[in-house]
């Protein structure tokens, strides 16, 4: 194993097993390996087939490429942009947009600007912005078994102001227009300019000035 002392960095190439000691600082990892670390802090990490383990706090500007992330605790950011698995054991804070191919998993929070999933989300809240939803269909995942991506998302609450979601399990919705899609189900939504589903989704309860779900005409 590679391990890289603390200290500020400029470019770092991970291309076999590496530890960042605590106190490692860098400019751009790339990562087409596994790395392992206490925690991240950094401007730029970019994934290129490769496998991170966060065991705490995670601080990075910009998130990007493809492969997997693993943090055991919250992660700090400004824009996510990548292909894969993020999962976080606490709450992702991302002061920008997030674009997820793939799945992407908080126990806690998720939070963004525009955040848009081609895949599935699993968290207990989400907020911000926009959101949207759409399950990831691949003939290649599909062929070898790869289904995770196709699944329901799931949420307890979701809070934002734009809402376009295709298969989502949701407690309570609060927007100020929603589309729902594809068998998505929600116990409460509290919308405030308007609501349309198709007819395979369903709202228990609906409440705020929007007073009518619209029916979306199928294609």
């Amino acid at each position: 194993m590679i391990h890289v002392m603390p200290g500020d960095h400029d470019a770092i190439d991970v291309t076999a097993r590496t530890r960042f000691v605590r106190g490692v600082r860098f400019r751009c990892t790339t990562v087409k390996s596994l790395l392992e670390a206490e925690s991240l802090d950094g401007e730029v990490l970019e994934l290129e087939g490769g496998k991170v383990r966060c065991k705490g706090v995670t601080r990075i500007g910009r998130l990007t490429g493809r492969g997997i992330i693993e943090i055991s605790g919250d992660l700090f950011c400004d824009a996510i942009d990548m292909t894969g698995e993020l999962r976080c054991s606490g709450s992702i804070h991302c002061s920008g947009d997030i674009l997820v191919n793939g799945k992407l998993l908080s126990r806690q929070h998720v939070s963004g600007g525009n955040i848009t999933l081609k895949g599935t989300l699993t968290t207990k809240t989400v907020s911000g912005n926009a959101l949207t939803i759409r399950p990831l269909h691949s003939a290649i995942f599909s062929r070898f078994g790869m289904t995770q991506y196709e699944g329901r998302s799931e949420a307890d609450q979701v809070t934002v102001i734009d809402l376009d979601a295709g298969n989502l399990q949701c407690k309570l919705l609060k927007a100020d227009t929603a589309v729902l899609r594809d068998g998505t189900m929600v116990e409460h939504a509290v919308c405030d300019t308007s609501l349309s589903m198709d007819a395979s989704s369903a709202v228990v309860m609906l409440s705020g000035t929007c007073h009518r779900a619209k029916h979306l005409r199928s294609a």
